[in-house]
């Protein structure tokens, strides 16, 4: 448990001392390396790992007859895993380039949005989805796409761009097309919404995953939901958003309506646990509306405050969501 704490009390300490300063982008770059290489390097106690490993050795002998066969609906992972093994034909180096690669495309996108790149970084990693990807590595992969994407493209064909990759390593990134406008929309409406279709999704919410089951969506009703406790997050993303709007701490909309639909997916995931997958992909807008909430608190006494009140959260909540969990303790691949 202590390199978990380690990791994230390092982030704060280092961000926060160097923040502001003419060494800050070194700071910086090297915090984005001990993340990367905090992922690369770990075992194999996440329960995909190993799915992971035989899907690419099956795929790396398979070679280009991969695209072919029955398991590789993702064209651009297998695409990746081939390219890897080209170089270096090991598992381990695979996950490294893959990690990295969305840590460095996640690091970009930060340090254009906000000064407090590192505090962004942080969060990524204490709440948001960064220790989901030592399992769903796919999916963490493809919400950093998407997030970038969003985040940093004004217009929608290279937001398009961006999701067509997302999807080629997890295909259901395709859903989030129509995300490039409603995130954009006026807060209120899209609250509004989501108020009436979670109060019609609890009525008819079998009836209506059995229509959707008639398209590409695949529903087994014997599947359970979540309990409370995964939806905590959720629910704090909604309470951000409110507060940032109405107090007016938060003027984006981008911002409060991806926290509004992390909630909306994560309150779902109650009823049909798959949910919880399409929470993920806005998880890291609850991330950046804590970092909107430091930017927009007055004074750089305040802002520093803050910091510092959100770092021992922070880490509190890091401790508590992962001790005695399957990732506790962590251990490296060599070990």
């Amino acid at each position: 448990m202590w390199s978990y704490i380690i990791l994230a009390t390092s982030l704060w300490g280092v961000g926060f001392i160097f923040h502001g300063t003419k060494y800050y982008k070194y700071a910086y770059s090297l915090l984005l390396l001990v993340v990367a290489f905090f992922a690369s390097v770990r075992g194999d106690f996440a329960t995909d790992y190993n799915n992971y490993k035989w899907l690419y050795e099956t795929t790396t002998s398979l070679g280009i007859e991969a695209f072919a066969s029955e398991f590789s609906k993702e064209y651009g992972f297998t695409f990746l895993m081939l390219i890897s093994d080209f170089f270096i034909s090991d598992f381990k180096f695979f996950m490294a380039v893959f990690h990295g690669l969305m840590i460095f495309l996640l690091g970009v996108a930060f340090y254009r949005l906000t000064t407090y790149s590192w505090l962004l970084l942080f969060f990524f990693v204490v709440v948001g989805p960064f220790y989901a990807s030592f399992n769903i590595t796919r999916q963490v992969f493809a919400a950093a796409v998407f997030f970038c994407s969003i985040s940093c493209f004004g217009y929608f064909r290279h937001y398009f761009l961006g999701i067509v990759l997302s999807s080629m390593v997890h295909i259901s990134s395709i859903v989030l097309l129509p995300f490039f406008y409603v995130l954009r929309v006026a807060y209120l409406y899209n609250f509004f919404f989501v108020v009436i279709f979670l109060l019609l999704f609890f009525i008819l919410g079998d009836y209506l995953l059995n229509v959707a089951s008639l398209t590409f969506i695949h529903y087994d009703s014997t599947r359970m939901g979540l309990s409370l406790g995964n939806a905590l997050l959720g629910i704090c993303a909604l309470l951000l958003s409110l507060w940032g709007y109405f107090m007016g701490a938060i003027k984006s909309n981008l911002i409060l309506n991806g926290c509004l639909f992390m909630f909306l997916f994560s309150v779902l995931s109650l009823h049909y646990d798959m949910f919880a997958r399409f929470a993920v992909f806005f998880s890291i807008f609850l991330c950046w509306a804590l970092v909107a909430l430091v930017e927009r608190s007055g004074s750089s006494y305040k802002r520093s405050l803050l910091c510092f009140l959100f770092g021992l959260c922070g880490i509190g909540y890091s401790y508590l969501s992962l001790v005695n969990t399957g990732y506790d303790p962590y251990y490296t691949f060599w070990s």
